[in-house]
């Protein structure tokens, strides 16, 4: 159980404590990221079971080498993120011959099909195509941009560390993709 004191420190400060040796540390940052990081795992490789040991052999690791935790250099969450992706990659070569880095990135399309809507929600069915049709469009870095920044709420700083880019490129990658879906998307309207 995570002491009480330790859930309102913040995440350097938590850091700074596990890289100390703070067993408690360590697991108020595994419960605070858990979730994010089997979400962003999944996106590796979709064997739940597999993202979750990888989860564990992370911790383990970090909790047998707690000086690992000085290597943090923008925020922990991006630092873990990337440190998940690499044991996952690690772990799967073989199994990840023939993903596509575009393809992690890819949005989730609406579970019902826009195509073969009727009725009130019609305007909103071609509301998802079009956009689902703009984002198409884009690249895929911008689509990885778009998903880090709005779908995960990342950073720049953190997106930067993920994309191996710096903070202003991811800036100006989002600014270029927001621009290109304005355009794609021009004479739309979406409050209709």
């Amino acid at each position: 159980m995570v002491d009480e004191n330790y859930i309102y420190l913040s995440d350097q400060d938590l850091c700074t404590l596990a890289a100390r040796g703070d067993r408690t540390a360590v697991e108020t940052i595994y419960k605070r990221h858990y979730g994010l990081l089997v979400n962003y795992g999944l996106k590796f490789n979709p064997n739940l079971q597999m993202v979750q040991d990888s989860i564990q052999t992370l911790f383990v690791g970090l909790l047998c080498h707690p000086s690992r935790w000085n290597q943090v250099e923008v925020s922990v969450r991006a630092w873990l993120l990337v440190s998940l992706r690499n044991l996952i990659l690690h772990q799967n070569k073989s199994d990840l011959k023939n993903v596509h880095f575009d393809d992690l990135f890819a949005f989730e399309h609406p579970t019902h099909d826009p195509a073969t809507e009727t009725g009130p929600d019609d305007k909103q069915a071609h509301r998802d195509r079009n956009i689902l049709n703009a984002l198409s469009k884009l690249s895929a870095r911008q689509r990885q941009a778009i998903y880090l920044f709005y779908v995960k709420g990342l950073t720049h700083s953190e997106i930067g560390k993920l994309l191996n880019i710096n903070s202003q490129s991811s800036m100006n990658l989002l600014s270029r993709a927001l621009d290109k879906l304005r355009k794609l998307l021009r004479g739309f309207s979406f409050l209709s």
